[in-house]
């Protein structure tokens, strides 16, 4: 196994990936607990998942930049209730390997219209750096009924309940989607 290690400080990047997961801030914050349908238009440069956390109720999600350059696009979330106006933004990419940095917060914008239930989606506009993991923290609710919508049925899409998933359901909560990129 090859792994990008900094033999002096011995952190790898694959530890750091996992860190994205399991304590991104260093205070022991974790990606959430309940996986959430999330689409991309092409999941082969821009991955994205997203979960909640049941102990807070906010959505994290996880941006993939796959490409060897910035890619900037928006991320919408629909049939969630942000508590703020921004997300918290961490990050691991070339501009520092040895480490997860926090960036500055994310504006989350409202969209015009309505979404399900009478509620507008909101959209973080972001650019991603070559080669990246970026996690969103959206504090916030399900709007309620969410809970009920199905989800698409498509494999790997649904909720997965627990810190261990051990099955999946056609209900979504919430979803986070990717628009083309800009």
């Amino acid at each position: 196994e090859i792994r990008n290690c900094d033999w002096s400080s011995d952190v790898c990047s694959s530890d750091l990936a996992f860190r994205m997961f399991l304590n991104y801030d260093g205070a022991g914050n974790r990606y959430g607990d309940t996986w959430l349908e999330s689409t991309s238009t092409d999941q082969g440069q821009l991955a994205v998942y997203g979960s909640q956390r049941s102990s807070d109720g906010a959505v994290t999600i996880l941006v993939i930049n796959k490409t060897g350059g910035d890619l900037k696009t928006g991320i919408t979330i629909q049939n969630f209730m942000p508590d703020k106006r921004f997300a918290g933004v961490y990050e691991y990419n070339a501009a520092d390997l040895t480490r997860i940095v926090q960036q500055a917060p994310a504006f989350i914008d409202k969209l015009t219209g309505k979404g399900h239930f009478g509620v507008p989606d909101s959209r973080i506009s972001y650019q991603f750096p070559a080669n990246s993991l970026t996690l969103f923290v959206v504090p916030g609710h399900l709007i309620p009924g969410a809970s009920n919508l199905p989800g698409s049925g498509k494999p790997g899409s649904g909720i997965q309940n627990g810190p261990i998933a051990d099955r999946m359901t056609g209900t979504v909560p919430a979803g986070v989607k990717l628009p083309p990129n800009n």
